[in-house]
């Protein structure tokens, strides 16, 4: 049902421009924008893949020991002002999919109305509001790295919700709120014969902000389906239930920034139960358009991945630098040192053995490995 609603929503802006052209069309109420990454991705690790957040089955090693795969995109905004209350967004991207595809999807489609300045309502789809750098996360002219932390930003990899938000802003003495609430579902497409269907999810946020510093809270709930709404099923009895809570700070007067975010994760279930706690802490200093910036991360499973297959801990330690060398272009270089434990791949796609799900012998478990990155970002 709630899948309809960004259906719906694309067809209401559709409508709505109609009428609009039918009356006095007026080109002027509509604002596109657009960003883009061309990446690079070297990994000194030949036995396995590292392919970034989410479930992109392409990437730098095992693949091939550079991989243009794991960040590049293109994407454009669309943003239709209706009137002073009524807005609407459209964001459709161009990147790696679960089939090594580079097919443009819609990531947000939807429907804007501010009850009041500081009270809106949205239908459609919107971002996942998880993380401190969600909204941004895929525009890499604008965060600082050249990707979010993959140990934290991995443990809930949907960008996205179909239902409706709600957004409200008020002040308490010098601490500016934005609270926002959520229910909705989403479909991710992770292989071609495995589908994750999340429903009613459902969650709350809230943004506080003190002059240059930021603090995220959120608090998740959602019932995770395999392959189907419907249980029982060959591979589940009832919905994985996962609940994802995190805190984020973020600090940046100009000169330079500190910040960091933790995360944790638990999905109960027969077979794929999940306990993950993940944190990292991060700063830079920008010396005119030169910035340099260090980066600290860690993922620490409590629980094995899969009937106690394997074990993804790891902790990486990255240095890299951005430089501004012309209006909205940026080029981003990082060195990343990954450190994995005896007997862990990390968070690494390792071939595995279709019985026993263990990694095939050409892969050993707990080496350490170095990423080196180099990227153009853009805004348009």
């Amino acid at each position: 049902m709630i899948r309809k609603l960004t259906a719906l929503s694309l067809l209401g802006m559709a409508a709505h421009s109609a009428s609009v052209q039918a009356l006095d069309f007026d080109p002027s109420i509509f604002t596109v924008n657009g960003f883009g990454t061309l990446g690079a991705v070297y990994s000194s690790e030949d036995n396995a893949t590292y392919s970034g957040p989410g479930f992109n089955p392409r990437g730098a090693g095992g693949d091939d020991r550079i991989s243009t795969d794991v960040d590049s995109r293109l994407g454009i905004q669309v943003l239709g002002k209706f009137s002073s209350k009524l807005t609407a967004t459209l964001q459709i991207i161009s990147e790696q999919d679960y089939q090594g595809k580079y097919a443009p999807h819609v990531e947000w489609a939807n429907i804007k109305y501010e009850i009041t300045p500081d009270f809106s309502v949205r239908l459609g789809r919107t971002a996942m509001p998880s993380y401190l750098f969600s909204d941004s996360r895929k525009v890499g002219y604008a965060i600082p790295w050249v990707r979010a932390p993959h140990e934290v930003y991995d443990l809930l990899p949907i960008t996205n919700s179909d239902g409706l938000d709600v957004s409200y802003k008020f002040q308490t003495g010098a601490v500016g709120h934005t609270l926002q609430a959520l229910y909705g579902e989403n479909v991710t497409d992770i292989n071609d014969a495995f589908v994750g269907k999340a429903k009613h999810v459902w969650g709350v946020f809230d943004a506080l902000s003190v002059g240059d510093l930021v603090v995220k809270l959120t608090y998740q709930e959602q019932k995770l389906y395999y392959n189907t709404y419907q249980t029982p099923n060959p591979l589940q009895a009832e919905p994985a239930q996962v609940e994802f809570t995190a805190l984020g700070v973020h600090y940046d007067p100009g000169q330079y920034f500190v910040g960091g975010e933790w995360a944790h994760l638990v999905i109960e279930d027969q077979l794929f139960s999940r306990d993950v706690e993940a944190w990292y802490v991060t700063g830079g200093y920008r010396f005119g358009e030169l910035t340099s910036y260090v980066t600290v991360a860690d993922h620490n499973p409590k629980t094995t991945a899969f009937l106690g297959g394997w074990d993804t801990q790891q902790r990486s330690y990255a240095l890299g630098a951005r430089w501004d060398f012309m209006s909205k272009f940026n080029l981003k270089a990082e060195y990343q040192y990954v450190d994995l434990p005896a007997g862990s791949q990390g968070l690494l796609d390792v071939p595995t053995d279709p019985i026993t799900f263990r990694p095939t012998p050409d892969y050993v478990p707990g080496e350490n490995f170095s990423l080196i990155s180099l990227q153009i970002n853009f805004v348009f």
